[in-house]
């Protein structure tokens, strides 16, 4: 699904929104690209990083996410995905996200 990002904006509210650079990502999440995953959340200790997850991920019975490299996939229950997010203290924001048709 490719997300429309000024959708996503101006339902956030923000402005101009994009992918985080390769510079940004290894400062803030101490990871490459490629490699983003909510596990990464974990690095993000100063808060910056604003967690925005789509309604329909929020819903689901399980999600996949890599653990810090791509190449092993974990899958999180809902309660298991709510205590990390808890851990890292961020608080997710659960939005429509819209797809580009």
């Amino acid at each position: 699904m490719r997300i429309d990002l000024a959708a996503l904006g101006r339902l956030l509210p923000a402005s101009k929104l994009s992918m985080a650079s390769p510079e940004r990502l290894l400062q803030h999440l101490g990871i490459t690209p490629g490699s983003v995953s909510l596990f990464a959340l974990i690095h993000d200790s100063a808060q910056v990083v604003e967690l925005v997850l789509d309604q329909a991920v929020w819903e689901a019975s399980h999600l996949q996410v890599h653990p810090l490299r791509n190449t092993a996939t974990v899958a999180l229950s809902p309660a298991a995905l709510l205590s990390f997010i808890a851990h890292t203290g961020h608080v997710p924001h659960i939005v429509t996200v819209p797809a580009i048709q």
